[in-house]
């Protein structure tokens, strides 16, 4: 049996700040570098981080004194107008937020897991869970929190630990920053990443460890500023600052340059990135809950009366809401709309406006101080749909399984990636899934032709089928010829040259090779850090036909040059 008294606790509270924040800022703040240079955005990324930080401190130290109801709190202080105007503030960006939360979740989902998917169906069905868990109150959701709390944040740190492998230290060599507006522009931008923050007062009463509370949003922040920091400190050294430019999400693009011991799965990034994006319905769930709350809170009502009623009313507010949402969520049409008007509105305006109320606040409490606190419940319990989650997950596929093939190599040869693509599916009789593909052999003409090697590249990186851990081979039309297309396991064969031992003196070589910046294992990563940070030169493994099988001893270098060596 759970208790029903309308409580959560600290750690409960904490743990929804947690979820409620990783996905969104995870995904959101690189869209915040632009152009800026790598050390000049991370100058940023810190100067908002302590802004936030600072912020949700005040924040903490205000919801102490937050008696029965933050709206009441308000009114007491600054009149019954004022209090009436903040929460339509918060309910306009509890409204954006969740618009763009809705296509973040669905663009993410769609690029990388299901492109199968109808971006408006992916949105219905996270608005829908969302609600679902939002209808059931407060405590459901705290519960929620508790047992998703792990099983998101632990895999995800493995994830950036693993990741911090792939970090290439001549990414992170000492230099310069420049201090200038910009940069001063994207701190503010990381700090309104964390604006909602704010929301947490009208949540305050129902919080049952009042006193820990300022203690609980400052861990719970710090936890993902921490985490984010620590992120970009690994995508940069990963991708370097015009390879992390050039991708709209490098931090989904990180999860699939991860290799974790053993060959059980290639693609762990879809592994990471779905519990990820499992926070995004504890998010949808907290927004649609927060909409609900807000508006029924612009009808008045009597104490005694109107419980049952206000109930109602708040359910029928979230109905409401989440379906307006979905109807913003089709009219803005594309990710880039909603992210320009969750920018401009919520970003700079919305989220000062309510942060400006907050400080002033806490300057007239201060001036206060001394009142005592009394705690009273505002809100019933949550359970998130976790059934609705996997069902979309695991029906979304638009072909089953036995209707597909899963080739663990890919030749390219002969133009771009459109004709081989359509070469490569014309000698199959069923949909091939490239997600499973282990090594990529391309004719080395491509070494010579270096546009055409660029536009293939650049396929590829945009495409997120394809991993970023995925080896990476020359070939001589021998080579080539003697590989069919349904040779679907040399794939294997060729990562098993360097990950499982079966030729241990080649792997010992390549080990030695990388070293001293000559042959070695490359990955599509590597080629794309080569050809977006203008490297000087990397050196790619030459597949050559032997008597005794293929051999990779042998290489051929590139440069940012119009050369090429074959050694």
């Amino acid at each position: 049996m759970f208790s029903d008294n309308h409580k959560i606790s600290a750690r409960q509270l904490n743990r929804l700040l947690v979820l409620d924040l990783i996905g969104k800022v995870s995904l959101l703040l690189p869209a915040f570098a632009g152009v800026s240079s790598g050390r000049d955005f991370m100058v940023s990324l810190i100067g908002g981080l302590i802004l936030s930080m600072l912020y949700v401190f005040s924040v903490g130290y205000l919801a102490k004194y937050v008696e029965n109801d933050f709206g009441g709190f308000v009114e007491a202080r600054l009149g019954h107008v004022c209090a009436y105007l903040l929460r339509f503030f918060y309910l306009a960006y509890v409204f954006i937020n969740l618009t763009y939360l809705c296509w973040l979740f669905a663009a993410v989902t769609k690029n990388f897991l299901l492109p199968e998917m109808n971006v408006a169906a992916l949105a219905a069905v996270m608005l829908l869970c969302g609600y679902y868990g939002a209808s059931k109150g407060i405590e459901g959701r705290g519960r929620t929190a508790e047992v998703l709390y792990k099983l998101i944040l632990i895999p995800l740190l493995v994830m950036l630990l693993f990741g911090a492998f792939s970090i290439d230290s001549k990414y992170l060599a000492p230099g310069t920053a420049d201090i200038s507006s910009m940069t001063l522009k994207q701190g503010f931008l990381v700090f309104t990443a964390f604006g909602g923050a704010g929301l947490l007062l009208y949540e305050a009463p129902m919080c049952s460890q009042k006193e820990r509370l300022k203690r609980t949003v400052l861990h719970g922040t710090g936890l993902v500023a921490g985490s984010v920091f620590a992120a970009f400190v690994v995508m940069i050294g990963a991708f370097g600052e015009e390879g992390l430019r050039a991708l709209p999400w490098p931090a989904v693009t990180l999860m699939s340059n991860v290799n974790l011991p053993g060959d059980f799965l290639q693609r762990w990034d879809a592994i990471f990135l779905s519990l990820l994006l499992l926070s995004f319905f504890v998010a949808a769930s907290t927004q649609i809950y927060y909409m609900g709350f807000l508006a029924q809170g612009f009808f008045s009502a009597e104490e005694k009366e109107a419980k049952k009623r206000r109930g109602r009313c708040q359910s029928i507010c979230m109905a409401a809401g989440a379906l307006l949402v979905f109807m913003a969520f089709n009219f803005s049409g594309t990710y880039d709309t909603a992210f320009y008007l969750f920018r401009i509105l919520n970003c700079y305006i919305l989220v000062p406006l309510t942060a400006g109320f907050t400080l002033l606040l806490c300057v007239i409490e201060r001036v206060r101080q001394g009142r005592k606190l009394k705690k009273r419940t505002a809100a019933a319990a949550l359970l998130l749909c976790m059934g609705a989650f996997c069902s979309v997950f695991a029906s979304g596929c638009g072909r089953e399984l036995e209707d597909r093939t899963f080739p663990s190599m890919l030749i390219v040869r002969g133009g771009n990636m459109d004709e081989v693509l359509k070469g490569w599916q014309q000698e199959e009789d069923k949909y091939t899934d490239f997600g499973h593909v282990k090594a990529v052999v391309f004719d080395e003409k491509y070494a010579e032709d270096r546009p055409l090697l660029k536009e293939v590249l650049r396929y590829m990186e945009q495409d997120p089928v394809f991993a970023r851990n995925m080896l990476v081979f020359f070939a001589d039309d021998t080579a080539l010829d003697s590989i069919t297309y349904k040779s679907s396991s040399f794939g294997s064969y060729l990562a098993d040259r360097y990950k499982n031992g079966t030729a241990k003196e080649e792997k010992a070589k390549s080990k030695q090779a990388r070293k001293k910046g000559k042959e070695g294992e490359v990955t599509l990563g590597d080629l794309l850090n080569f050809l977006h940070n203008k490297e000087d030169e990397i050196s790619v493994p030459r597949l050559v036909r032997t008597e005794d099988g293929y051999s990779l001893a042998e290489s051929i270098s590139l440069t940012n040059g119009d050369e090429k060596e074959a050694e």
